[in-house]
């Protein structure tokens, strides 16, 4: 039997962008032992899931803490444990010396990875088949997909296996019937924070946009919140509701209650972030705004969702988290998306998707 070993560690978006490199990997080879491993963070993503035989889980909060004896103490054991498992093949989907250092350590004789830029810092020297991405593989998704082809797998079908269960389920039933919404009711999901502020789109927009949804398309509005995010939907919350809109607050969740609070919604709109993602790969339509990251590598997969983007600025993407200019000029790509724009996607976007079922 081959034992196959993925590395992707973190962030939440990206370990989405792997899952279809794994339902390959299990489509081809449904009896081999497949293992991943992840930082703790991105973790539940991937517990019990149905494609994986083991998870291997870095504590990187530990380590922080503890630094040096946190890494002795946390990654040193479990870096023995992968070896013992005697892999024979690792596949390096983050790119850096850190994961490069992981597949080596793994024992695996074939370690696969980024022959190209995505290939970063000192990891090419732990890896021993370099995989240049087609020029056609435009998004993140199809980059991925390349490094499976040395298995022979070639054009597979993208398919993402991602799923809540049934206590985060209820969870999010008992929310919404909290909050007076019916069964069969679905709602618009506004995200608008991001771990980047090139990648947010003012939080006053957000405000007219959830305006507009309610008044002009009779819709519900949720508003979406992660750590150190509730300020600014209060914020939101307060605008809409002074221009005659009451939109629903999300309560807090883990990432398996989020996926179970998005598989209730009709549309998500947002940026380049985990929970954009996430909906990506659970059906869910999406419209994305984007600023500094790129929409064509990094947008929602799938061909009926949409990428809001003033590509025609020199300086998009900049993939900086900080924006270098001032003036009227800062964060101009954000700031000229007008909630107009987004409005006009978000009626495209809802007439052309089939009804979901409840």
């Amino acid at each position: 039997m081959k034992k196959i070993l993925i590395v992707k560690l973190s962030a939440i978006g990206d370990i989405v962008h792997t899952l279809p490199c794994l339902a390959a990997l299990r489509m081809s080879f449904p009896d081999e032992f497949i293992g991943w491993v992840v930082e703790d963070l991105s973790a539940p993503l991937l517990e019990n899931h149905p494609q994986l035989n083991e998870l291997y889980v870095i504590p990187k909060r530990q380590i922080r803490k503890k630094r040096l004896r946190g890494y002795v103490s946390h990654v040193l054991p479990l870096l023995q444990e992968i070896r013992r498992k005697q892999f024979d093949v690792a596949i390096d989907f983050q790119g850096l010396t850190k994961s490069g250092v992981i597949a080596w350590r793994s024992g695996a004789p074939l370690r696969i990875g980024f022959g190209d830029a995505d290939g970063r810092e000192l990891n090419r020297l732990f890896t021993t088949k370099h995989i240049i991405p087609f020029y056609s593989a435009k998004h993140v998704v199809e980059r991925n997909l390349c490094l499976v082809r040395p298995l022979g797998i070639e054009e597979p079908k993208v398919e993402f296996v991602l799923q809540s269960s049934e206590d985060t389920r209820q969870y999010v039933r008992d929310f919404l019937e909290r909050e007076g919404f019916s069964a069969a009711e679905k709602f618009v999901f506004l995200n608008p924070g991001a771990g980047w502020i090139t990648k947010r789109w003012p939080a006053e927009r957000f405000a007219e946009l959830g305006v507009r949804i309610g008044k002009e398309l009779h819709k519900r509005v949720l508003l979406n919140w992660g750590p150190g995010e509730q300020d600014m939907v209060e914020l939101i919350a307060g605008l809409m509701k002074r221009d005659g809109v009451v939109p629903v607050i999300a309560p807090p969740t883990t990432l398996k209650q989020l996926l179970a609070l998005l598989e209730c919604c009709e549309l998500f709109v947002g940026g380049d972030t985990g929970p954009m993602h996430m909906a990506t790969a659970l059906g869910v339509p999406v419209v994305g705004i984007f600023g500094g990251s790129d929409g064509e590598r990094n947008g929602p997969y799938g061909a009926r969702n949409v990428v809001i983007q003033q590509g025609e600025f020199a300086c998009v993407p900049c993939w900086k988290t900080t924006c270098r200019l001032r003036g009227s000029e800062h964060l101009k790509c954000l700031h000229t998306i007008s909630a107009d724009m987004v409005l006009e996607h978000i009626q495209t976007v809802l007439s052309h998707t089939p009804k979901r079922r409840a």
